[in-house]
């Protein structure tokens, strides 16, 4: 895609890329509608306009003018960064194109149209000859390629298959990672949780990656006026505390995380994409459990199951079903801890417990006996 806005737009602009590359062109970079025949314009972003991704003419003046645009002169803006996000950069075209200037005008690539139906075949053919081409070129000039690929929650194969690319990026973001901001409860203000089912695809294939990093990107809204850490204390319209939902998706992602080789990334932020804070949670002088003790696996308690998995410490323990979960036995028959945001820096005062109870779409901690919550026992 070609960003038209003036904070994103490479070479001389879009206005230039038209007379060059557009209409009439024998070297034509723009994409053009099957209907209408014109450029086509991103309904939901109409800053940006859709590029023929097969041209490889346009994918090295892409990759250049990236690399020039960031990263020369002597005040570089990206001086000291060492890659780039590329966004909307999937397997899958995404929708709500129209002829430009036209939103009543709804249209498809030609390119990727045949007898008048679209082919998501061709367009991700197109993809993987932008990542086979644009990976090892930047890689040569020092710069990683990161992308924001795909929904791993429904589309897990397509991840499967970025990881048998030849050049795989350094990075991919699943952009709804455990919990999301979309769809109609998104739109009434609340925090949305994949099915068990999709979870469990998240989680898979997550603890697979060998070669592309997946970057759990979690988010959604809460009820505040705070701009601080403070709307960390709010809920959503639904009640879901943002302290809780951060707990879910920590726990969800230890339970696929690589602890050798650093196979994923979370971040979690109730301030849609402005500011981001290092939580304590996130701090190992806080929490630390160790080093990873096997897979993650299934417990079954009262009128339902969770997922745990072990560590040095203790275990990481989540319910993404939909049922309270209640009596669940510490796992070997012994006794731990329970801890969430409330409790897990006054770890020492906590009771303990040989069995507990789980909501839906909570997780916690179980800290073993003699056991610290902090980093003290595990450098």
């Amino acid at each position: 895609m070609y960003n038209t806005a003036a904070w994103g737009q490479l070479g001389e602009g879009w206005e230039w890329i038209k007379a060059e590359h557009g209409i009439g062109s024998g070297d034509r970079w723009a994409a053009l509608g099957a209907r209408h025949g014109g450029y086509l314009q991103h309904k939901p972003y109409p800053n940006e306009r859709l590029m023929y991704v097969g041209n490889r003419n346009w994918l090295n003046f892409w990759l250049d003018e990236t690399c020039a645009n960031f990263w020369s002169g002597a005040a570089a803006f990206a001086a000291g960064a060492d890659g780039v996000f590329a966004d909307n950069s999937g397997y899958d075209l995404s929708g709500g194109w129209y002829l430009e200037g036209r939103p009543e005008s709804e249209d498809q690539p030609v390119e990727y149209v045949r007898d008048g139906q679209y082919q998501p075949e061709l367009y991700r053919e197109d993809m993987k000859q932008f990542y086979a081409l644009a990976v090892p070129q930047l890689r040569d000039r020092g710069v990683k390629l990161v992308a924001n690929f795909g929904n791993m929650a429904r589309a897990p194969g397509s991840w499967e298959e970025l990881e048998r690319e030849p050049h795989p990026p350094f990075g991919a973001m699943e952009e709804g990672a455990f919990v999301h901001p979309w769809g109609t409860l998104g739109r009434q203000g609340n925090f949305v949780y994949w099915s068990e089912k999709e979870w469990l695809n998240q989680v898979e294939t997550m603890r697979k990656l060998k070669h592309v990093r997946a970057l759990m990107n979690v988010h959604g809204p809460v009820v505040s006026d705070a701009t601080d850490i403070r709307r960390m204390d709010a809920s959503d319209a639904a009640g879901n505390r943002a302290w809780d939902v951060l707990w879910y998706a920590m726990t969800s992602f230890l339970q696929g995380f690589d602890d050798v080789r650093q196979n994923a990334y979370m971040n979690f932020t109730v301030w849609g994409y402005t500011r981001f804070y290092w939580f304590d949670e996130l701090d190992p002088q806080y929490l630390h459990l160790g080093r990873v003790q096997g897979q993650f696996r299934r417990v079954e308690g009262v009128d339902g199951h969770v997922y745990l998995r072990e560590f040095d410490d203790g275990w990481a323990v989540v319910n993404p079903t939909n049922v309270d979960v209640i009596a669940i036995p510490v796992p070997g028959g012994g006794k731990a801890q329970v801890l969430a945001h409330d409790t897990f820096k006054q770890a020492d005062r906590q009771p303990l417990a040989d069995q507990f109870d789980l909501p839906t779409h909570r997780g916690v901690i179980l800290l073993k006996p003699g056991k610290m919550v902090g980093n003290e026992d595990n450098r």
